[in-house]
């Protein structure tokens, strides 16, 4: 009967394992997984004895090094997950075999449960560094195998307890924060056998160490709190939901998943400024800019961006993309290297790779090899820096395809004004189309119809793919009619439908059937006073008739 019972309780302890196993992994997997590849892209690991050495330049030295070489597995899908829920379990099962050793035998899978729950929920910080979790099992695992040494044999209290105090240092030493559940777990085990005079004096001892580690502040470089909690980042943390969707954003754009991105932003009510900043990318790319633009209410471009100390750390960690994407590389590029040093530790291998990049469309031979020689010491992203290594013609082809948009003018500023940089890529190649819709998008948001106009004659009006779009009409038409042009000016810029629709709106100017129009937009911070604005400036009907317009506009439509 009593093996029955305790062979039934073991069942639904595994039972009950398996459970939480499952749900953790889902739950990681399904909901929450793009805090993952943030860590694995905002950290390095490289395979070399020199790099290595360096973590012996801090406490914890094996829960970080242990820690950084799985997190850069997270970059796999299912890795971040997978990872996260095997070592909670191992976590589970060392800390149940140690308190169990610690006296507290009933008290073991309960209590073993609550600590996976606890270091699962820290683990939703997105700061939270996987060595963390290692340090904790690492200091359970000093004690737990501790125990079975001095059950296997009797050790003298004198020694037991100098014993004692050399395993708490190389605990610190080893694993950092793990030290406290060293701690905790052998006081536990003298006060729960009775002994209060081992409990006292692992109490004094402890204390004197804790006393004695802030003199090691300079040798580490930390701070006192630093140095007690190395390498804790965080702590207790529910789900951050905002920033894993921004984070969603960054990774599905980055992989190149653009179609999930749409339909993410699509299904969003609650959309982000980074949200917003990458639909315009995928947008641009794909020449829809200029129909999209204004579906949005407050629409970021990233153009206006100016990168300062209130600069949020997601915008600098992703303002090179627009660069990158509009063919700028020397913003880019500085862009890149901000990124990297507002990192953890100054370590980014997504920036590594972005750099590397960027000198391989500089062509700039020596520069790009220091960096691929870094990712070559990885294990996810050395086969990219060998293939470029070794002249892939595959590899390299984006790269010899993006050479094509960069800026040949003087990439020497003073400052990082789109609008400079806009015109001086529209300069070097005419055909930079991403380019082109982001200076006239950026003009328009603005409502800077001066500029607009400007930029539309010296780069669009010649390119019919892109002077065709209703959008940049429709602005158009309001630049003609405050210059009060002649119906023949008017039919080398506007398609007849859209003037019709112009001449429409002047009648009923503000008028909410207009939505979705530039004129109307033009007008909505004035919606109040519509009342009083006068009438846009269009040709009288007299000396502007429909039916004459119509050779005109089928004249531009055919060009």
């Amino acid at each position: 009967m009593i093996g029955g019972v305790v062979k039934g309780n073991v069942s639904l302890k595994v039972m009950i394992l398996m459970t939480w196993a499952i749900v953790c992994w889902c739950f990681y997997q399904f909901c929450y997984p793009y805090h993952f590849y943030w860590q694995e892209e905002t950290q390095l690991f490289l395979m070399s004895a020199e790099y290595l050495k360096g973590y012996f330049s801090k406490p914890a030295w094996v829960a970080c090094m242990g820690g950084d070489f799985l997190t850069q597995f997270y970059y796999y899908t299912y890795a971040g997950a997978s990872i996260i829920t095997l070592l909670l379990l191992v976590t589970g099962d060392v800390s149940r075999r140690a308190l169990e050793h610690a006296g507290q035998v009933r008290l073991a899978f309960p209590l073993a449960m609550a600590v996976m729950v606890i270091l699962a929920l820290t683990s939703l910080k997105y700061t939270f560094r996987l060595s963390s979790l290692l340090a904790w099992t690492g200091g359970i695992g000093m004690y737990y195998a501790w125990s079975l040494l001095r059950s296997c044999k009797r050790i003298p209290v004198p020694v037991y307890m100098v014993m004692n105090a050399i395993i708490a240092v190389l605990t610190f030493w080893m694993w950092g924060v793990g030290v406290w559940a060293f701690v905790s777990l052998s006081v536990m085990d003298s006060l729960t056998n009775a002994r209060k005079l081992h409990a006292a004096l692992k109490v004094g001892m402890f204390s004197l160490l804790v006393a004695l580690l802030p003199l090691l502040r300079n040798y580490y470089f930390l701070d006192t709190d630093a140095m007690l909690t190395y390498p804790q980042k965080g702590g207790f943390c529910l789900p951050e939901w905002s920033l894993e969707k921004s984070l969603a954003y960054q990774t599905e754009y980055r992989i190149g998943n653009y179609q999930r991105v749409i339909n993410m932003f699509n299904a969003d009510d609650d959309k982000s400024e980074l949200a917003k900043y990458f639909h315009n990318l995928v947008a641009a790319q794909r020449g829809t800019l200029a129909d999209i633009l204004l579906n949005t209410p407050g629409n970021n471009l990233g153009t206006f961006y100016h990168i300062g100390p209130k600069t949020p750390k997601l915008t600098i960690q992703n303002m090179h993309e627009l660069y990158w994407a509009i063919g700028d590389m020397a913003f880019a590029e500085r862009a890149a290297i901000m990124a990297k040093t507002f990192s953890p530790d100054n370590r980014n291998v997504r920036m590594i790779k972005r750099l590397a990049e960027i000198n391989i469309v500089r062509n700039d031979t020596a520069a790009a090899m220091k960096y691929l020689r870094i990712l070559d010491k990885t294990l996810v992203y050395g086969s990219f820096a060998r293939k470029i290594l070794n002249g892939d013609k595959h590899a390299m082809q984006p790269y010899v395809e993006k050479r094509k948009m960069q800026n040949t003018t003087s990439d020497i500023r003073y400052s990082d004004n789109a609008h400079q940089i806009l015109v001086e890529l529209m300069r070097s190649n005419g055909k930079n189309i991403v380019a082109l819709d982001y200076l006239l998008c950026s003009d328009l948001l603005l409502k800077d119809i001066a500029t607009f106009r400007k930029d539309y004659d010296n780069f669009a009006a010649g390119n019919p793919q892109v002077a065709r779009r209703r959008l940049y009409q429709e602005a158009m038409c309001i630049s003609l009619a405050a210059a009060k042009e002649e119906p023949d000016v008017f039919g080398k810029y506007v398609d007849y439908d859209v003037f019709t629709k112009f001449v429409e709106y002047n009648n009923k100017r503000g008028d909410r059937s207009f939505k979705g129009t530039y004129w109307y937009f033009f007008d909505r911070e004035n919606a109040a006073k519509l009342e009083t604005l006068s009438f846009f400036h269009l040709p009288s009907s007299s000396i502007f008739p429909f039916q004459s317009l119509t050779s005109s506009f089928l004249g531009f439509t055919s060009g």
